[in-house]
């Protein structure tokens, strides 16, 4: 008896083939996007900082890149409770909360995201002069802190409003001040400051990056002595705008 193969085997090519062609064209076509998210998160008095800080992160976590965190609200810190915030890269946090106290830091920060403190934002330590104690407001490592707005401000022994390890400092508006008997008011390690607007006064170093860059393209400089205005000492100093003031006085 005679068997005919050839058609089977043909068509069995035919359909391998088809299906092989079906499977690269799903592979190119691409996922769809997810919208990155942004939420809205209010905090209270009545609320303990531990609540607060897992609260901003679980918003942070699910924002996604892209996404953005605004806070809102107020709260007065009493004691030392340092507010801890993980930002990764392409989330940014809009601070527009009033967050006051006497914490050692009342913001820390790591990451590599954006924390930008904006319009109606208050970010302000209120430390007394405590041996080889230094108190900031806002500390950060690798987080870029911008200030479009709102105020940061440390009235403390030794310390400052911002302080910073390798990342970027930009401020474009706002109030950054800082007040006390040793004080750098913005200061980063290596990282870069640059002001193109806004207010920033002290009764120390005001702008201070040691081994990084101070650039000044706008804004006001307020200082008690103008040669501690702006001060890179293993570093560069750019000023293409802006105003320093020397006052002898906040």
């Amino acid at each position: 008896m005679h068997v005919r193969t050839k058609p089977i085997m043909a068509i069995t090519i035919i359909l391998i083939f088809a299906l092989t062609l079906l499977l690269l064209m799903l592979s190119s076509v691409s996922a769809p996007k997810v919208p990155a998210a942004s939420e809205t998160v209010p905090i209270t008095q009545n609320e303990r900082v531990e609540a607060i800080e897992r609260n901003i992160q679980n918003a942070i976590d699910a924002a996604g890149a892209g996404g953005i965190v605004t806070v809102i609200g107020s709260k007065i810190v009493d004691g030392d409770m340092p507010l801890s915030l993980e930002i990764p890269e392409g989330v940014t946090v809009f601070w527009r909360a009033d967050y006051a106290g006497s914490s050692h830091t009342m913001i820390s920060l790591s990451g590599s995201g954006v924390f930008e403190v904006a319009d109606g934002g208050v970010v302000s330590v209120t430390r007394g002069h405590i041996y080889r104690d230094y108190a900031f407001a806002i500390n950060t490592d690798a987080v870029t802190v911008n200030v479009s707005g709102g105020r940061v401000e440390a009235s403390i022994g030794r310390g400052g409003a911002i302080s910073g390890d390798t990342g970027t400092i930009n401020i474009a508006g706002g109030i950054v001040s800082a007040e006390g008997d040793m004080t750098w008011t913005v200061y980063t390690h290596s990282g870069h400051i640059k002001m193109s607007g806004g207010s920033v006064r002290g009764t120390g170093n005001v702008l201070r990056s040691d081994s990084g860059s101070v650039t000044m393209s706008g804004g006001t400089v307020v200082s008690d002595d103008v040669q501690d205005a702006l001060v890179a000492p293993d570093g560069n100093v750019i000023v293409t705008g802006g105003m320093i003031i020397n006052s002898g006085t906040m």
